[in-house]
């Protein structure tokens, strides 16, 4: 028995065998082919890539037919690259002038641009690096004529093990066989934390060693609640952790028969729980957790994983039909939270931050690329005429930044009544408080927009100065922190005097711990991913609003974070004493 450790991306506990899935190695060979060649040598590289773009397409087309349409949009990156001009001519190229075999050149290629990928101070673009490496892979293997593999017919109690998995990797296996996923790499941004949490099953990403150490068909418990993975456990561990299971079970089916009843304190007090979504399938997780609509829905997608920008016809298709899914419950697209280090290069021809973090990014791209911003505006906007949506702007530091927007939305208005295109004239705009330059000027801007929503995460990062992504720090990023909670308390006191409601949207509000105290402070709603709202739910529906009040004056009170910390702990513990056994850590 030995334990490997990693991130845990989606709750739950899981008992399964083994399925290892080796990464496909080719063996590249380094040959210079004759001038005489180069023709032939370039036709068989176009072959290749001919058959790798009918094998992706077709693969797209299998999800389309047996699954919703958006899992499809997992293979937009792939198709967009193997129909690329620029990545066709510079594996051609490299034939042509340097002699190379297509193998060769193919490799070189997605070396070299999966090392720009790589040198982007960006989670998700680091995490395409391993679909880079899937397109290399294909167009290599068609052009050596091997057999593809393929994951169809897994046994019951399948635990996938893998360096890391790519979409077009699970378009092919047997789902519903599948007790979770085991990946050397990864972060909560990867294809594997997002596939996961869509199906509602454990995962743990980032364990490094799996695949060298993990056989196939090994027993694994796979806690995904603590980062955990246990191979060939003894009889000792099975048993508890099979008692532990049998807990997680009943736990989550306690959970699952509040999500549907209202979120309401003992004594009255509505509090709404929204859900965080990245992409349009977690509709159908915030439905089932019994979200009452979407307070944070992310759109960078879009731009992210392509290498042309999205047109306003596709972002109106993809929001319109979230709109339309969700209604009669309100959607709240955050604009393009995004900044020039995060293109490439044939999207818009930018240089990239040395500091991305307080560099050109979101409200102030955006700002600065009236064209993008509008586009997706009206994207919104037309989606607005379907059901309630709202618009919030991130990283605000400043009025002026909204007065600008809202001149902006009025051109667009007037605009789109020129062209008798249907919209909601009275949609809700509204700032995220993320910088602590907004949350101290927080009344100023509460006068010009509908409401706020506070994006805990970077609040408490540029509050404290603290890279909550870097390991050597981690340990300061504390949310808890006096001065986070001075901020907290600064926004919300605003937000009421100018009689705007208030959320927060940061993982913050997923915490079981903190969800007294952001009710007691006195926050409307808490948006949360989507499998944290039944649990959400249940704290808020185990407390008195008078009694968090009493806790959250308390709390202010106090100078110390880990007094802070300790008290909130013994306060939810009190109502809710088996609320811990999926986050053993506290």
């Amino acid at each position: 028995m030995y334990e490997l450790n990693g991130i845990g991306v989606s709750q739950g506990i899981a008992v399964g065998h083994a399925v290892l899935i080796d990464d496909e190695v080719y063996h590249i060979p380094r040959v210079k082919i004759l001038k005489n060649n180069i023709e032939e040598e370039i036709t068989r590289f176009l072959t290749s890539l001919e058959a790798t773009r009918k094998e992706l397409q077709e693969l797209q087309d299998k999800v389309l037919k047996t699954t919703d349409s958006e899992k499809a949009d997992f293979f937009n990156f792939h198709l967009l690259i193997v129909e690329d001009p620029s990545f066709i001519d510079k594996i051609s190229n490299l034939i042509k002038n340097n002699f190379q075999n297509a193998e060769w050149a193919t490799y070189d290629v997605i070396d070299n641009e999966s090392k720009k990928f790589l040198s982007i101070e960006d989670e998700y673009m680091k995490e395409r690096v391993r679909d880079l490496y899937d397109i290399g892979k294909r167009i290599i293997r068609h052009l050596q004529k091997k057999e593809k593999r393929t994951l169809k017919n897994l046994q019951p109690d399948s635990i996938i093990v893998a360096s890391d998995l790519t979409p077009a990797e699970t378009a092919m296996m047997d789902l519903k066989n599948i007790k979770g996923f085991i990946t050397d790499a990864g972060g909560k941004t990867s294809h594997t934390a997002i596939l996961a949490s869509a199906l509602g099953i454990p995962a743990v990403v980032g364990t490094v060693y799996a695949t060298r150490t993990i056989k196939d068909n090994e027993l694994i418990i796979l806690d995904s609640n603590n980062g955990k993975v246990i191979v060939n456990p003894d009889e000792k561990t099975l048993k508890e952790y099979k008692l532990v299971f049998r807990v997680w079970i009943k736990f989550r089916h306690e959970l699952e028969k509040l999500s549907h009843l209202e979120s309401v304190t003992i004594d009255g007090k509505r509090i709404e729980v929204l859900g965080n979504i990245e992409i349009p399938e977690e509709t159908d997780a915030v439905l089932k957790n019994g979200g009452s609509g979407i307070g944070l829905y992310r759109t960078e997608y879009y731009y992210l994983n392509r290498n042309i920008l999205p047109t306003e016809d596709e972002l109106k298709k993809v929001f319109c039909n979230v709109v339309e899914k969700m209604k009669p419950l309100p959607v709240t697209f955050r604009t393009l939270d995004i900044g020039g280090d995060k293109f490439s290069d044939s999207i818009l021809d930018v240089k990239k931050d040395a500091n991305p973090f307080l560099g050109w990014r979101a409200i102030r791209f955006c700002l600065e690329n009236i064209d993008i911003f509008k586009t997706q505006l009206r994207a919104m906007l037309h989606a607005s005429a379907l059901g309630k949506v709202k618009i919030m702007l991130p990283m605000i530091s400043d009025i002026s930044e909204i007065l600008k927007t809202k001149k902006i939305f009025s051109e667009i208005f007037e605009e789109m009544k020129n062209k008798k295109e249907l919209f909601d004239p009275s949609v809700e705009i509204g700032a995220m408080i993320e910088i602590p330059s907004a949350a101290l000027t927080s009344d100023t801007l509460a006068s010009e927009v509908d409401f706020f929503s506070v994006g805990s995460n970077d609040l408490t990062q540029y509050t404290l100065a603290v890279d909550r992504t870097n390991p050597k720090i981690a340990n300061m990023y504390d949310p808890f922190h006096p001065s986070v909670l001075y901020l907290l308390k600064t926004t919300i006191d605003s937000a009421k005097k100018r009689k705007i409601p208030v959320s927060i949207c940061g993982e913050m509000a997923s915490d079981p711990v903190a969800v007294p105290l952001l009710v007691g402070l006195g926050f409307d709603e808490l948006s949360v991913s989507p499998a944290s709202i039944p649990q959400v739910k249940r704290v808020i529906r185990s407390i008195s609003f008078e009694e968090t009040e009493k806790l959250a004056k308390k709390i202010l009170s106090i100078d110390s974070s880990p007094t802070i910390h300790t008290t909130l702990i013994k306060f939810v513990k009190e109502k809710n004493p088996d609320i811990f056994y999926q986050n053993s850590k506290e």
